[in-house]
């Protein structure tokens, strides 16, 4: 239940620790252009050239005296997507949803006769002057762990990228900063392909370990930090900075 306010000083916050880092990203909390009341909730759209570079958008509003909550987004094709369906109660809340990246952003936001919408703001994130990093496979500097190791068997990084929002939906706790995380991870197998199991494995580790990554035969040899944003341990209404000092493997070796 984290408020618009709340949200716009841990931001400038995250900002400020990870400026001049690869985590440096622009954010700007965009109002609607403009706002169609309806019997059963409102309409919203928002527009901004900032939508063009946008990592990631999140709808964030208070709503009150909902029955339910349904937010559609439609696209510019007209294809119309949930993106959130919950019952909340009927006290005021702060509710979120992750938008689908579009150059202009529609939604309807449906909740009852007697629901209240407010403070509606598109979070968005982008990039400027650089690109994202490039997670393309690495097969350059491969290791042997053993003497009678074949080719396909060498100690090598492949490069992974997880998005933050698929891992709350399995249970992590919300990550508003960043978007998406850099899991390349270490091993012995071919390293132009991801073992089916892997992504599974992330999962768990982000859920249950966040500070120290699984380890193998061929295991990370230096790590960088990751600083997220995220709710407060013991306050669900206030966020806070994290730093994962073993998240991000940067290169592999043998143990």
């Amino acid at each position: 239940n984290v408020s618009q306010t709340e949200f716009e000083t841990k931001m400038k916050e995250y900002q400020r620790v990870t400026r001049g880092t690869e985590q440096q990203r622009e954010y700007q909390p965009i109002v609607p252009t403009e706002t169609h009341p309806e019997s059963l909730g409102v309409i919203l759209k928002f527009s901004s050239p900032h939508f063009k570079v946008a990592e990631g958008i999140t709808l964030k509003v208070l709503i009150s005296n909902a029955t339910h909550v349904t937010i559609i987004q439609t696209m510019a094709n007209g294809h119309k997507v949930v993106v959130k369906t919950m019952f909340p109660p009927s006290a005021p809340l702060w509710v979120d949803a992750y938008l689908h990246p579009s150059t202009e952003i529609n939604v309807r936001i449906s909740c009852g006769h007697y629901c209240k919408v407010q403070y509606p703001t598109a979070n968005v994130q982008y990039t400027i002057g650089h690109g994202s990093r490039d997670l393309g496979i690495n097969s350059e500097g491969n290791l042997m762990c053993s003497g009678n190791a074949q080719p396909h068997d060498a100690c090598c990084m492949t490069k992974f990228k997880v998005k933050f929002e698929e891992l709350e939906q399995e249970g992590l706790e919300p990550i508003f900063a960043p978007l998406f995380y850099d899991a390349s991870y270490c091993g012995n197998f071919y390293c132009d392909t991801h073992p089916p199991h892997y992504y599974t494995i992330i999962k768990n580790h982000l859920l249950y370990n966040p500070a120290d990554p699984p380890e193998s035969e061929c295991s990370p040899s230096a790590y960088q930090p990751l600083r997220v944003l995220t709710v407060h341990p013991d306050n669900s209404e206030i966020l806070v900075v994290q730093v994962w000092e073993k998240a991000v493997a940067k290169t592999c070796g043998c143990v």
